[in-house]
């Protein structure tokens, strides 16, 4: 009977060498530098936190974050439905200031994607309650606010079948995301640059590559030439995180081993294709809600440990 060597009997264990090797090292310590260098954490999806616009008896003193933009510098949040006629449709936060955005007849749903310093978002909205219709809406806020509805330019599936929303870094192009499909649109020309199979797509911060999974693999499309290149051969990938806004780096869920009973945090490089581990993942978690975030942005609860170790970068 042949021994076995270590390398044979951890493959057969499921357990991946590059997560803890010198190359996973090299990827935790090439993520951290990129962290250090822009004030960034990496978060998970829908955090709670303080809300800077609540008065005393005035309103909620916590909300979730429903979408941190795709370089971490901005959140939008919006009231729980339903809402007053007099309340904010949504909000948009940076380090300077809180911006209310008012649309009468409009609430926003649970799905919204925020492109660099919240210039521009894209919003699942609906109108009415009984019946109600939903609309897609594009808020321009780079020069004033302008508002369009760009819900015909998706033609790949329904609105009520949305999914995910993800806005480029600089607000031209969008990716919406069914449970199994995926369409991706130039806004300028509301010309479709991708359609296909493909779920929770992510686009790089130059809008010129997509990140999604499919059957358990995760892609990424180049939107210029059209080729598919596959990640993480081997794993099994339940979703991808916002890319880090220098477009270096994706976090990702996976099951990276096969004698596992969670899913881990995983961050990929995308110019080497190795990875790191940076946790688990609880049950129902995709990975999906990862992004980075400024630490001046986070403010959090009192007596919020998980929070306090995201800013002092333990988590």
């Amino acid at each position: 009977m042949h021994s076995l060597t270590r390398r044979h009997l951890l493959g057969l264990m499921g357990i991946h060498q590059v997560a803890s090797g010198a190359r996973g090292d090299r990827v935790a310590a090439a993520v951290a530098e990129m962290e250090r260098k822009g004030n960034l954490r990496l978060v998970g999806p829908g955090f709670w936190r303080q809300n800077p616009t609540a008065k005393a008896g005035s309103g909620p003193e916590i909300i979730g974050v429903r979408d941190i933009s795709s370089d971490g510098s901005a959140i939008t949040y919006w009231p729980i439905s339903p809402r007053a006629p007099e309340d904010p449709f949504i909000f948009v936060e940076t380090a300077d200031v809180v911006e209310p955005i008012y649309l009468a007849g409009y609430n926003a749903y649970d799905t919204c994607s925020t492109s660099d310093k919240g210039a521009v978002i894209v919003i699942r909205a609906y109108v009415g309650s009984v019946g109600r219709r939903d609309n897609l809406l594009m808020l321009d806020r780079r020069s004033g606010l302008n508002i369009h509805d760009i819900t015909g330019h998706l033609t790949y599936f329904n609105v009520r079948e949305l999914e995910r929303i993800n806005v480029a870094g600089s607000g031209d192009r969008v990716a919406f995301g069914s449970l199994e499909r995926t369409q991706i649109i130039d806004i300028p020309s509301g010309k479709t640059v991708y359609s296909g199979p493909g779920r929770m797509p992510k686009l790089s911060p130059d809008g010129t590559k997509a990140a999604f999974t499919e059957t358990g693999k995760l892609q990424i499309v180049s939107l210029t030439s059209g080729a598919t290149k596959h990640l993480l051969p081997g794993i099994r990938t339940v979703g991808a995180g916002k890319w880090s806004p220098d477009g270096r780096f994706l976090p990702a869920g996976a099951w990276t081993r096969r004698l596992a009973f969670e899913k881990r945090k995983i961050v990929i490089d995308i110019t080497t294709g190795d990875y790191t581990e940076m946790g688990t993942i609880g049950e129902g978690g995709s990975g999906d809600g990862l992004s980075w975030i400024q630490v001046n942005l986070l403010k959090c609860l009192p007596g919020d440990r998980t929070c306090n170790e995201y800013i002092s970068g333990r988590q």
